[in-house]
């Protein structure tokens, strides 16, 4: 996947509308042209933002997810693509596997790491959950998985808000 860069700040909430517009509501012209004056000011502070590639913030698709410390009988999690819920962006039906009867052929992943669908249409459909309650803390699933490991300056939550976005999404598939 290449690298695209986007702004992030800790703290904001860039999904958020005002209820009025979300709803289809019509505004007073002045709250309008208020709003409008709020959204130019809201550009110039973004502007400030540092732009990071997410391979900065982040690691994507990582070869280690702490399964060598296991014993090769030892149970982990497997989570196959049918297992990700696209609308509620969590993992249903989770598997215990041997450590052995996995290591090979599927994607690894831990505990926190966001896993998001790389083909079609399950990406298009948004495919993505934060991989949590694993088995031993490790995971592994299909090799139609992207797997982010967030870095201290990206909490996972905000990454997985991030690649459900439909501009992200759309972006991906290039």
């Amino acid at each position: 996947m290449p690298h695209r860069s986007f702004r992030a700040k800790a703290g904001t909430e860039p999904f958020s509308q005002d209820a009025a517009h979300h709803e289809g509501h019509a505004c007073p012209p002045w709250r309008e042209e208020h709003e409008a004056g709020e959204k130019a000011e809201g550009r110039r502070e973004m502007s400030r933002w540092p732009t990071r590639l997410l391979g900065e913030i982040c690691g994507i698709n990582p070869k280690q997810n702490g399964s060598e410390r296991l014993s090769p009988d030892s149970l982990v999690s497997f989570i196959p693509m049918s297992a990700v819920d696209e609308r509620a962006g969590d993992i249903r039906d989770r598997q215990d596997r041997p450590l052995a009867e996995v290591l090979k052929g599927y994607m690894a992943f831990r505990e926190n790491d966001v896993l998001f669908a790389k083909i079609t249409p399950c990406m298009e459909n948004g495919k993505a959950a934060i991989a949590r309650r694993l088995t031993n803390g490790i995971g592994f699933g299909s090799t139609e998985f992207h797997v982010l490991r967030c870095g201290p300056d990206l909490m996972p939550e905000w990454a997985f808000a991030f690649v459900r976005q439909p501009q992200f999404r759309e972006n991906a598939k290039v």
